[in-house]
């Protein structure tokens, strides 16, 4: 029954955009490499990479504002060519900062943008506002906003045709810890209420984590791993974290003493533990019978970053 289930859940599945071999080279330098995208309908997709990595130009090349040296684009079923714009009407965007018209109030920079895009109907404008918490500033010059503010006005901006996907491209950079928590909560907010795909990249780990229901990991041009979230936090080990003073003799007596093979040394005098979950108390009394000083043991879980750290090699950045 579950596997009927889901074979349902995967034939109603549509698929938004689809990058296949998608590689962009400047002169000498290979900035993406192969990178195969799948993002489906209903999707928060977290694409997450240090500064540099090639977020930036990927999504560049998704939108059609960079031409790939090799590799394809697929929106909504059909490949992209040079000079076909038939599904970009159906995508709004924030790739870079947001230019406005600081003279001008935040109504008045996005009817100019109405009009522009032909929007006929008015009402759009002021449900983009709305939902975006920015009703109340609508005659507000957009020179007196605030950095957050002018990121929920661009992001108000990519709404206003009623887009069926928004790409959000480091929507949080240079934004204080409540500038971020009101973009967090407007992406959740338009997947779960409105029904908007989402695609935002960050460099960010618990910005992806807190808001993502699919996570594309780049590093150094290369798509090493795209993967669901809650696939991600099965895949998370439970483990014994064990401080002691001598972490080289704490390692030989649990493989001589405790029979103990799958423990790994984070740093020094800290020993992580992934067998025998239910025996620390014996793992205690053994290693303090030999001498050792065991100054902590608890149980506890990978976080994504260590997931991350073991697929790159490098950490990534945690908070704000």
């Amino acid at each position: 029954a579950i596997s009927a289930r889901n074979e349902s859940l995967e034939d109603t599945m549509e698929t938004i955009v689809k990058t296949v071999g998608l590689t962009k080279r400047f002169g000498r330098k290979l900035a993406v490499n192969g990178v195969s995208i799948t993002l489906e309908r209903g999707d928060v997709y977290g694409f997450l990479g240090q500064n540099g990595a090639g977020k930036t130009t990927t999504i560049r090349m998704m939108m059609g504002l960079l031409r790939p040296t090799e590799g394809r684009v697929l929106l909504f079923g059909e490949e992209m060519r040079p000079g076909k714009y038939a599904h970009y009407n159906r995508i709004g965007s924030v790739i870079e900062q947001a230019g406005f018209y600081p003279n001008l109030t935040a109504a008045e920079n996005l009817e100019i943008h109405r009009r522009l895009m032909g929007v006929t109907n008015r009402n759009y404008l002021d449900e983009a506002l709305e939902l975006t918490g920015m009703a109340d500033v609508r005659n507000k010059k957009v020179k007196d906003f605030s950095l957050g503010m002018r990121q929920r006005l661009g992001i108000s901006r990519a709404l206003l045709h009623k887009p069926e996907l928004i790409v959000l491209d480091e929507p949080t950079n240079g934004l204080d810890p409540v500038g971020i928590k009101e973009i967090r909560r407007l992406i959740v907010e338009l997947s779960e209420k409105r029904k908007v795909t989402v695609f935002v990249s960050s460099h960010i780990l618990s910005e992806i984590q807190q808001i993502a229901t699919r996570i594309g990991i780049i590093h150094e041009g290369v798509l090493l791993e795209e993967i669901g979230y809650e696939q991600l936090r099965q895949k998370n080990r439970s483990y014994i974290e064990l401080r002691v003073d001598d972490d080289r003799q704490a390692a030989f007596l649990l493989e001589t003493e405790l029979h103990v093979a799958d423990y790994r040394v984070t740093e020094p005098g800290v020993i992580r533990i992934y067998e025998r979950l239910d025996d620390s108390a014996a793992i205690n009394k053994a290693l303090s019978a030999k001498g050792l000083k065991v100054s902590g043991l608890s149980l506890a879980n990978e976080t994504l970053e260590d997931y991350f750290l073991k697929l790159t090699g490098s950490a990534f950045r945690i908070g704000e």
